[in-house]
C-alpha cells in the first residue's frame, strides 16, 4: 500500500519513519529529566524509547521481508548500490550495538534505582557514560535511517 508522504514508500515504511523521528526529542526530553533529578520519568522516556526501537525493527524487518527483501530496496534506490549498501551495513552494525548497550545501560540504571544508590548527581558514573554512548550512538542511528529512507524513496 502505497505510503501518505508522498515519497515511493510505502504506508509501514512511513509509518515507521515518522515514528522514528520522535526518537531525538525523547532523548533530549529524558536528559532535561534526568539532570531535574525526575528520574521516574526520565526511566519511563527510555524505556519507551527502547520498546519503540525494538518494535520499529521487528516491523520493518517484517515489512521488509514481505516487499521481497534486498530486491525491494534495489528496486527503490536510483543511487550506486555500493555506497548505498554500504550506510545500510553501518546503519545496522550501528543500530544493534545501541540495542545491545541500551539493554545494559537500562539494567545499570535499574540497577542503581533498586538499590537506593542515587547519589547526588542521580546515577552511577558506569551508567552516565555508558548513556552519553548510547545517545551518540541513538542519534546517529537515527539520521542514517532518515538517509537510508531518503535514498531509498525519495532521491
Amino acid at each position: 500500500m502505497k505510503g501518505f508522504l508522498g515519497t515511493r514508500g510505502d504506508l509501514l515504511s512511513d509509518v515507521l519513519i515518522v515514528a522514528v523521528t520522535i526518537i531525538v526529542p525523547a532523548l533530549l526530553t529524558a536528559i532535561v529529566l534526568v539532570k531535574k533529578k525526575r528520574f521516574a520519568l526520565h526511566r519511563a522516556i527510555m524505556m519507551s524509547i527502547f520498546f519503540v526501537l525494538v518494535l520499529y525493527v521487528v516491523i520493518y524487518e517484517a515489512n521488509l521481508t514481505l516487499l521481497g527483501g534486498i530486491d525491494y530496496l534495489r528496486s527503490n534506490i536510483r543511487i550506486s548500490e555500493g555506497p548505498y549498501f554500504a550506510l545500510v551495513a553501518f546503519h545496522i552494525t550501528l543500530s544493534a550495538a545501541a540495542l545491545i548497550l541500551g539493554s545494559i545501560t537500562m539494567r545499570r540504571g535499574e540497577a542503581v534505582l533498586c538499590s537506593g544508590q542515587i547519589a547526588g548527581l542521580g546515577f552511577t558514573s558506569a551508567h552516565r557514560k555508558l548513556a552519553w554512548i548510547e545517545v551518540v550512538m541513538l542519534v546517529i542511528s537515527v539520521f542514517t535511517g532518515l538517509a537510508i529512507y531518503y535514498f531509498t524513496f525519495v532521491y
